[in-house]
């Protein structure tokens, strides 16, 4: 999905447009009511789509996105009783959305999903403390998994490419689970985190070389939390920038940089963002805005589209706004208007070149 030349908007050292992609963001309302769909097909200009949305899931929370490159697929949750998953998908880039069955059909609370290459992965839990994932190679039809382990883990997050899949939650008692899978998430492995307690794992990416990469928010003490891996088995903490004071939500790979986005811990007010050629060495980025003042961001997604542009995705601390930012390289953000720019929130995002 290659974006018109009317829809490019960056350019190259000797001006020549260069394309940005096409993203989808979604949430839900501030009442938590309806789900919310905005697209843009450049990254600074978007529209609100979500009456299409609503026809398809009247009542969904929607919590992840991802991108078969041309399918797109949003889960979430029934606002109404916060135990029957939702699914919805689109082949025109948010212009329409069908419903689609979850396996299970009831009882799970879907938070992310992500595209393999040859699969979605869907992961959450079933409204309490268990696991819940879920796969399809099309988007369409979805069948149950068994998850390692199988009980008291929450998953939030996950990621994959050919051959490597992982996925990132917390027990009831905040301490980090990681799990791997070697054959597009039919399988799965319990791994170590590093470290090994008061961490909730909330954002999952892995490169081509493959190098995978987790971030959390600490539940006790303030130390950024970032854990990578060569392998998806073993795992190591790495020294965030800043070191401290950072609650991270979202990370995507931009086929250069791993962007990492947050939150400060303090306050919740302030968006943080911080990049890595390789996982392992953190520098922080400047935001825009800088701070959130009184009403705060929090950014809670992030994905790239094309040619390395990067969308990131968020809310007010008083789950009233939207707000999102883009990037050409990852490096240097610029604030966009959402639409609508008020009485909504989004939860993640993701994009197709």
């Amino acid at each position: 999905m290659i974006p018109a030349v009317c829809n490019q908007q960056s350019t190259s050292d000797d001006d020549t447009p260069v394309a940005s992609g096409t993203f989808i963001a979604v949430g839900t309302t501030s009442a938590q009511d309806e789900p919310v769909v905005m697209k843009s097909s450049n990254g600074e200009s978007w529209t609100d789509v979500s009456a299409a949305a609503i026809s398809a899931s009247a009542v969904a929370m929607l919590q992840g996105i991802a991108t078969d490159g041309s399918r797109w697929v949003a889960v979430g949750v029934d606002s109404n009783d916060l135990t029957t998953p939702v699914i919805i998908t689109s082949d025109n880039a948010g212009t329409s959305w069908t419903a689609r069955t979850p396996d299970p059909a009831t009882n799970a609370f879907l938070f992310a999903v992500c595209w393999t290459g040859s699969m979605f992965i869907a992961v959450g839990t079933n409204g309490g403390s268990d696991p819940i994932v879920m796969t399809s190679p099309d988007g369409a039809t979805w069948t149950q998994r068994t998850y390692a382990p199988a009980t008291n883990v929450r998953p939030h997050c996950v990621a994959g490419i050919s051959g490597l899949a992982v996925a990132g939650g917390w027990t009831s008692t905040n301490t980090p689970r990681i799990m791997s899978s070697t054959d597009d998430g039919l399988s799965w492995t319990q791994r170590t985190a590093s470290p090994t307690s008061q961490r909730q794992l909330n954002g999952a990416a892995i490169s081509a070389i493959p190098r995978a990469v987790i971030v959390a928010l600490p539940t006790t003490g303030n130390t950024t939390s970032i854990q990578s891996s060569s392998d998806g088995t073993t795992w190591s903490t790495e020294t965030g920038d800043p070191t401290t004071d950072v609650d991270l939500y979202g990370i995507c790979h931009n086929e250069t940089l791993f962007i990492a986005v947050g939150t400060d811990h303090a306050l919740q007010i302030d968006p943080k963002v911080m990049t890595s050629p390789d996982g392992d060495t953190w520098t922080a980025r400047t935001p825009d805005p800088v701070s959130g003042g009184a009403g705060g961001i929090n950014l809670l997604g992030v994905a790239h589209g094309s040619n390395g542009f990067v969308v990131a995705v968020g809310r007010d601390q008083g789950f009233n706004d939207p707000f999102i930012m883009s990037s050409p390289d990852g490096i240097d953000w610029t604030e966009r208007i959402p639409s609508p720019s008020t009485g909504v929130i989004l939860n993640a995002v993701a994009g197709a070149a």
